[in-house]
């Protein structure tokens, strides 16, 4: 296993290996192990990673222990994080979409399903923000029923790739309108240089049931006045119309 410790400025997590391979060389044939590591520098300016250790034994050498340095550190020209995306999040690329369940007939108190979806090239899921509470709501009680986050490599191992999905139970306080917020998440696109927004809009629900204290209230023309008073005299006139 490579050791990478006392790395200095910088956090690194394994993310797959090794992955064993066979190449040609002028000695025969060689077996080459791959790791691959996501490797996140905590400040900006010109940063060194240290040589990489190697440790083991030769397995033709009776035991013999070997202790290898790679030939050469590596050195990082890293830019500064761009105040006007907080929290900071570098991208190639993003892409969020969400969709609600079991929405076709909505009623205060019963529950109903929002999906939320994030695909990014540049990080991986665990990276990703969560919505919870941006969907705080008058409107609705909101909880968080599930999430997940996977991280992956590109095929050609230039990127990394995450996903990451929440799935949330909104429960309708009232019938009437119900406004589910927009959502959005700020980025900078690393290729361009320039802070980006995706977002998914506004949706908005029309629930069956009692109206809610502030929204979807109708208003009373005549505060104060009996229902029968004002029921009788229309109950008359419709069957005076209908009559004639």
């Amino acid at each position: 296993q490579p050791e990478l410790t006392g790395s200095g400025p910088f956090v690194f997590k394994k993310l797959d290996g090794p992955v064993a391979s066979a190449r040609a060389s002028a000695a025969g044939q060689e077996i080459v192990n791959e790791y691959r590591y996501a490797l996140t520098p905590l400040q900006p300016g010109q940063l060194m990673f240290p040589r990489i250790r190697v440790k083991g034994t030769l397995a033709a050498g009776q035991g013999q222990p070997f202790d290898v340095l790679s030939s050469e550190p590596i050195v990082f020209d890293v830019q500064p994080a761009s105040p006007s995306v907080q929290p900071w999040l570098p991208l190639h690329g993003l892409v969020m979409q969400s969709f609600l369940q079991g929405a076709e007939k909505p009623e205060a108190g019963k529950p109903i399903s929002l999906v939320v979806y994030i695909s990014a090239i540049g990080a991986t899921g665990s990276q990703l923000p969560s919505f919870e509470q941006d969907l705080q709501s008058t409107d609705f009680h909101v909880y968080r029923e599930k999430s997940d986050a996977e991280g992956s490599i590109s095929t050609d191992g230039r990127f990394l790739l995450g996903q990451r999905s929440e799935t949330f139970t909104l429960v309708p306080l009232h019938g009437g309108k119900i406004q589910i917020p927009a959502l959005s998440i700020s980025w900078w696109n690393v290729d361009t240089g320039s802070k980006q927004t995706t977002s998914v809009p506004i949706r908005q629900l029309v629930a069956k049931g009692e109206p809610g204290s502030s929204k979807g209230q109708v208003t009373d023309l005549f505060p104060g006045a009996s229902a029968m008073i004002l029921w009788v005299p229309l109950i008359g006139l419709f069957s005076l119309t209908i009559g004639f």
